[in-house]
């Protein structure tokens, strides 16, 4: 599981670095994306959960990281975290982005199991990222 969560990271932090010349936050990019596959499966309020969970084990690593989404500006979904990275260096904001992304799909799977994580991801972010998943036989992963 060691070796999935490394290339999650990975693969986010290479993401990461072929937007920023854009100014785009792959971050935010990934979360949207799987904002418009999971809102009408799970609601806003299960969404913000999920988020709030992961935002909270990421903060263990980064604790600037740590924030309320009840303080959050709900017309821009992202507004708060959005804000946070950018206070961040580009490096340290595309690290900790890697690490909360991983960490949202690693507590989706802890709670949906893997075959339907696989099929929201490849919706969201496409073949390449779900194809990583379908490595996993026993359907968890350590939190």
């Amino acid at each position: 599981m060691e070796e999935l969560k490394t290339q999650m990271e990975t693969h986010f932090l290479a993401a990461a670095a072929q937007t920023q010349a854009s100014g785009d936050n792959t971050t935010i990019l990934h979360l949207e994306a799987l904002a418009s596959q999971l809102l009408p499966v799970i609601g806003e309020d299960s969404f913000q959960s999920l988020l709030n969970r992961s935002l909270h084990l990421t903060s263990r690593r980064f604790p600037w990281l740590a924030m309320d989404l009840k303080e959050w500006d709900h017309t821009n979904r992202f507004s708060g975290l959005q804000a946070n990275l950018d206070s961040r260096n580009r490096t340290e904001a595309s690290a900790a982005g890697a690490v909360l992304l991983t960490t949202f799909v690693e507590t989706m799977v802890a709670l949906l199991d893997v075959p339907i994580v696989t099929n929201v991801l490849r919706t969201a972010w496409g073949d390449d990222i779900a194809q990583r998943w379908t490595g996993i036989n026993d359907g968890s992963m350590s939190m």
